[in-house]
Order: structure tokens, then C-alpha cells, then sequence
């Protein structure tokens, strides 16, 4: 499993930002199973949870109270949909397909476990300290 990757600040005029990618280098050409977000797309600057391979990565993050998490489905064109969702409540995304994001921000300490709804077996943890 790859850590979340906090998106701070991209060089003016990228087109894209590497989400999930083993090199440092994220202007460089797509490398495959790479998953890849528009810069314009509200998720710069935020903590990514990449959905791949039928789980959520990390399965756990730990992030500050005020952090936004954005959720990217980085399956193949094609797979089914995720959601993300809070088992307690407190958020459920839309259908998400593959390339689609979802954000929500974090305000107030907690441990808020979540899962996939059309895949229950999916599953995950956001600890707000």
C-alpha cells in the first residue's frame, strides 16, 4: 500500500498532477496504473485516498482537524463505481466512476470509519486528531 499524498502547491501551467505514481518526477510522461487528477479539479491541496484494486489506500490516515480528504477512484475505465461513506453518517459521496474525485473536510476530532456502499467489504478508517 502507497501512503496518502498531501498536494501542496504544482508548478504553474501542469496540466495534471500524479496521484499514485512510484517516481518523484509527476510531469513526466503517465507511467501504467498510474492515476491521475486535473489541477483545476478542487483536490490540490488536500490529503488523497486513492481507491484502487477494490480497497481504500491507506486504509487508515491520520490527518489534523481542518484537513480535507479527497477520495479518487484510480480503477480502470470500466470497473464499477465507489462511494465513499461514513458508517455513523455524516457524509455519503455520489457514485463515484473511475477518474471521479470526492472531498470533505475534516473539522472535529474523531475516528470515523467508512466503507464503499455498493462494496461493503470495503473499508477504511480517517483519525481527526
Amino acid at each position: 500500500m502507497r501512503p496518502a499524498i498531501a498536494l501542496a502547491a504544482l508548478a504553474a501551467g501542469a496540466a495534471m498532477l500524479s496521484c499514485i505514481s512510484d517516481r518523484a518526477d509527476v510531469t513526466g510522461p503517465s507511467l501504467a496504473g498510474e492515476c491521475r487528477i486535473d489541477v483545476g479539479s478542487g483536490a490540490v491541496g488536500t490529503t488523497i485516498v486513492a481507491i484502487r484494486d477494490f480497497a481504500f489506500l491507506p486504509a487508515t490516515l491520520r490527518v489534523p482537524a481542518g484537513t480535507t480528504v479527497t477520495w479518487v477512484n484510480c480503477e480502470p475505465a470500466g470497473e464499477a463505481p465507489h462511494t465513499s461513506e461514513g458508517d455513523a453518517g455524516g457524509w455519503t459521496s455520489p457514485l463515484l466512476a473511475p477518474g471521479d474525485i470526492y472531498s470533505r473536510t475534516f473539522v472535529a476530532a474523531g475516528t470515523f470509519d467508512y466503507h464503499c456502499g455498493p462494496h461493503p467489504f470495503m473499508t477504511a478508517t480517517v483519525i481527526v486528531e
